[in-house]
């Protein structure tokens, strides 16, 4: 078996804003979890703002010290299209994806990366918040919504889908996923699952983001989570 490697894929958005203390938060959580073989790598997502500046300089600074890559995007794909990117362009075991909004504090960050079990390399990790109450109402109320609902259609008992997961590469090769949108990660997890993929949960603290807003519950971007949803619904059923 290869020696463990993490592969952290940041996609980026027009997050110029946040980009430089999300690097510094993952850094700092990486050291504190004495995580020393891992791979960063940045995908820009058709960002129109200074956010390709902001990730060459970055690497300017830091690619004598460790592996860090970087794959810029013509147009906006979407957060699962740069994911999927990222993925393709990783070397390592397990992969996981930390969004550089900026909302993943080194305390959550090293809550995951210190519960990674040895005896589980081929599970997935799913990463579920502890602290809801940091999220607004409304977004708590989306978001469990929608995870009843997908328990329910797909008969599982999944804490969360939209978390920090740590994915062995090797699912991720038959696994993945096809959608760009926001539930890239429900996709991922439920095609596993239906291969008899196992998974444990780990309890994460978060934080809300300090500058700009999230695109996540934008309608344009619903609507889109539950086209993929039924999507999803006939692949895994039917197909």
């Amino acid at each position: 078996m290869k020696k463990f490697k993490l592969s952290i894929i940041l996609p980026c958005y027009n997050e110029e804003n946040n980009i430089s203390a999300s690097f510094k938060v993952l850094l700092r959580s990486l050291k504190t979890s004495k995580i020393k073989n891992f791979e960063i790598i940045f995908i820009d997502d058709g960002s129109t703002d200074k956010s390709k500046l902001k990730i060459d300089k970055i690497i300017k600074n830091f690619r004598s010290k460790f592996i860090i890559k970087k794959g810029f995007l013509v147009k906006n794909l979407g957060l699962g299209g740069a994911f999927r990117t990222g993925v393709k362009k990783s070397n390592g075991t397990h992969v996981i994806f930390i969004p550089t909004d900026n909302s993943h504090p080194a305390k959550g960050l090293s809550e995951i990366f210190t519960s990674i079990d040895n005896e589980k390399k081929d599970q997935i990790l799913i990463s579920y918040v502890k602290n809801k109450n940091a999220r607004s109402l409304i977004r708590r109320i989306i978001s469990i919504t929608y995870t009843i609902i997908l328990n329910i259609i797909f008969i599982n008992k999944i804490k969360y889908f939209n978390g920090l997961n740590i994915y062995p590469s090797k699912i991720l090769k038959k696994n993945l996923n096809k959608t760009n949108g926001f539930a890239f990660q429900t996709e991922i997890i439920l095609m596993a699952l239906k291969n008899r993929t196992k998974y444990y949960n780990v309890g994460t603290t978060i934080s809300e983001r300090e500058k700009g807003t999230t695109r996540a519950f934008r309608l344009g971007n619903i609507l889109r989570v539950f086209g993929s949803i039924t999507k999803l619904i006939y692949r895994y059923y039917v197909k």
